[in-house]
């Protein structure tokens, strides 16, 4: 764990509350040095992303969008964020609910969809950790301003499961605009790679390398410069005549032949006793959400396309008794089952 965890950081003025509800606040400074951007906490232990701290992004993002310049997602303790909140997702598990599991996670596509295309330029100030869905959460801010010593992953495959807020979606995109350059399967590999060692990065280089923060994101030495680093990074989009990117379409996918090559790998992997049937089943997942599922090489899809491989593949993983064993254990011990 990094040293940072439990760290405050909270400037002298957390100003005045503009939106509120049961998973979120949302402030700006107050008096002359408010600059128009407004800072978004989650009230969650850990910081949770269950549904009301999703559903109050959601809100905090269209308050934004009327009433301000920009928003940064910040935390005034670390972690940024621990992801998904197991224990909601185990509960429904144990209640058979997995309708309501995928209703959850269709809701967290949607969220980190609002965060990506708001019409206002949302930043993430980043230290300590930001894991699973929390790491989903940066990787569709237009910016992210990040500690040095920051732990960013998707870490989802540690519990039998893969990134579906959008996590593998967003590594499928990059690849797509590799092949432009004629080298995308070196990035679906090393997405591949990254996403399935469900490892967060041992600090924000790290991260910037992974490709889970980008060349445009921000690396500051100091944890007290995030917020003011990520106010001004949210101001300069503004001021600049912030426009939301567009959905993607038209986007070029692997297809089967990208599945077969990535469970080839697999296979050898298996056959070499270093992973388990499980964890071949885990990847098998994980690499149709980066190749666009059951389809064609070479065939067109769009962003929409790409979530719903995502999300079926999460429902799928979810039913089995390996991976709930797996999130159970990791709910009592804080550590991976290797099943």
């Amino acid at each position: 764990m990094n040293g940072m965890e439990g760290a405050m950081t909270a400037p002298d003025d957390q100003g005045r509350t503009v939106y509120e509800d049961e998973g979120v606040r949302l402030w700006q400074s107050s008096g002359p040095s408010d600059d128009g951007v407004a800072i978004l906490s989650f009230k969650s232990k850990g910081h949770t992303l269950g549904p009301e701290v999703l559903e109050g992004i959601v809100a905090a993002v269209a308050h934004a969008e009327a009433h301000c310049k920009g928003m940064v997602i910040w935390q005034s303790k670390a972690p940024f964020s621990f992801g998904a909140n197991l224990k909601s997702m185990a509960a429904m598990v144990q209640a058979g609910a997995f309708e309501q599991a995928d209703q959850y996670i269709a809701r967290f596509q949607q969220m980190t969809a609002t965060l990506k295309y708001a019409r206002v330029p949302v930043v993430a100030g980043v230290y300590g950790m930001a894991l699973g869905g929390g790491c989903e959460v940066v990787m569709h801010c237009a910016r992210a301003v990040a500690a040095a010593e920051s732990n960013i992953g998707l870490v989802e495959a540690g519990v039998g499961l893969l990134p579906a807020g959008g996590g593998c979606k967003e590594f499928a995109l990059r690849a797509a605009q590799a092949a432009e350059e004629g080298d995308s399967w070196a990035c679906i590999e090393a997405a591949f790679a990254t996403i399935f060692s469900a490892t967060a990065s041992r600090d924000a280089q790290q991260a910037l390398e992974k490709g889970f923060l980008r060349a445009a994101d921000l690396i500051v030495p100091d944890v007290a410069a995030v917020l003011p680093t990520a106010r001004q990074a949210a101001l300069t989009l503004s001021n600049g005549g912030y426009t939301p990117p567009s959905p993607a379409r038209d986007i070029r996918v692997a297809g089967r032949d990208g599945i077969a090559r990535l469970e080839a790998t697999l296979a050898a992997r298996r056959e070499a006793g270093e992973i388990s049937a499980h964890d071949v089943r885990v990847g098998r997942a994980i690499a149709a959400a980066l190749c666009g599922g059951d389809v064609d090489t070479g065939t067109r899809v769009n962003e929409d396309d790409l979530l719903t491989v995502e999300r079926r593949a999460f429902a799928e993983l979810l039913k089995t008794e390996e991976t709930q064993q797996r999130i159970a254990h990791t709910m009592a011990t804080g550590k991976p089952l290797r099943n």
